[in-house]
């Protein structure tokens, strides 16, 4: 009957709650495993840094061959920092390749942070070098000539290339956000690494963001509009023109109104 739901299948129901749960069960190396078997490589591709209010977005890439010992790997957000660190130093010595991507906060005002994520991704594959046969992905679809890709959902628990490009990711990341912290110690950035914590957005309220904030996302808009006194360098850095592109993109520019002024003399 029209303007009625139609109602979904019991089964429905039941994989969508199973695909929601980490428990989901998959075939560990489903992918991985046929390729390194006969003699191929694999290219494992993973990002940090799309939900920070702060800092870059980074890819790690790692290329595996036939031979290599990924016991004890996981995705990077279920290890400890040690653990983190020891399997690092594994990757690095006995992978057949590793690759670091970064797209800084700027760049993703700029692309978005999804297209600096696959940014990130591309620069990565290229960082690592040559060699691999097949690239998996965790759930970021790509298109890369000459190589077959596949897009894995929870590809970081399912395939050891890709578990160890993000811890790659992750270490590089936390070692940056780190240095950052040094630099700008008001904001915390080595408890939370750029993450919206409620301690980094009382410190957004009070002080406004630093140059190393993502503008484009909306809590930081917030708080740069707050702070009328830091539009002008913020324009000079960043581009007036850029700054209100988007605030008005994000349907904040009305509250430049007061500034338009101001902003325009910058150029």
């Amino acid at each position: 009957m029209s303007g009625m739901a139609t109602e979904k299948p019991q089964c429905y129901h039941a994989l969508k709650e199973l695909v929601m749960k980490d428990s989901f069960t998959y075939i560990r190396n489903e992918f991985q495993s046929p390729v390194l078997h006969s003699g191929g490589r694999v290219a494992g591709l993973d990002e940090v840094g799309r939900g920070p209010l702060a800092g870059p977005v980074m890819a790690g890439c790692v290329i595996l061959e036939s031979g290599f010992d990924g016991s004890g790997m996981n995705d990077s957000k279920k290890l400890s920092a040690s653990k983190r660190k020891v399997l690092l130093e594994k990757i690095q010595a006995e992978a057949f390749g590793v690759g670091l991507g970064i797209v800084s906060a700027c760049g993703i005002d700029r692309l978005n942070i999804y297209q600096a994520s696959r940014k990130a991704m591309c620069e990565a594959l290229e960082d690592a070098g040559p060699g691999a046969t097949l690239v998996l992905t965790d759930a970021m679809p790509l298109k890369i000539p000459g190589l077959e890709v596949r897009d894995l959902v929870k590809g970081d628990l399912r395939e050891e290339c890709i578990m160890a490009a993000s811890i790659v990711a992750k270490e590089a990341r936390d070692t940056y956000m780190c240095n950052l912290h040094e630099k700008y110690p008001d904001y915390g950035f080595a408890s939370h690494m750029g993450y919206p914590t409620a301690q980094h957005r009382r410190v957004l309220k009070e002080i406004g963001p630093c140059p190393e904030h993502r503008l484009s996302f909306k809590p930081v808009m917030d708080a740069l509009l707050d702070f009328p006194d830091q539009l002008e360098r913020w324009s000079a850095e960043r581009g007036a023109r850029e700054i209100v592109a988007l605030a008005t993109a994000m349907k904040m520019g009305e509250r430049l109104e007061p500034y338009r002024k101001m902003l325009w003399s910058t150029l």
